[in-house]
């Protein structure tokens, strides 16, 4: 007997709203997608590359918040949480969005 399978994506292993203390957390998840880190001395989020990408996990939040990658529970009900469709696959294509709406023009 033969099952078929697909592969878990990021999608299904998102923490549901219920589950959620604080939309940081979402974009912890966002985070380890694109293979972003968090210094533990600074707080500083930075990119693969080392480019600083927010000053802290509560600023990059906001952002992601503003770009829409993230609907907060008070926002979205049912439909809170990462918004995966609208975040960039590729890690640079997603920095370099993070970036335009990050940095004061």
């Amino acid at each position: 007997m033969s099952y078929e399978t697909q592969p878990i994506t990021e999608t299904m292993l998102t923490i549901p709203p219920r589950y959620v203390q604080n939309e940081s957390q979402w974009a912890r998840q966002i985070c380890v997608r694109h293979r972003w880190r968090l210094s533990t001395s600074t707080g500083e989020i930075f990119d693969g590359d080392g480019r600083l990408l927010a000053g802290s996990l509560q600023s990059l939040t906001q952002t992601l918040v503003v770009l829409g990658w993230i609907v907060p529970r008070e926002d979205g009900g049912a439909q809170a949480g990462i918004a995966w469709t609208r975040i960039p696959d590729e890690a640079e294509a997603a920095v370099s969005r993070l970036l335009e709406i990050s940095t004061p023009q």
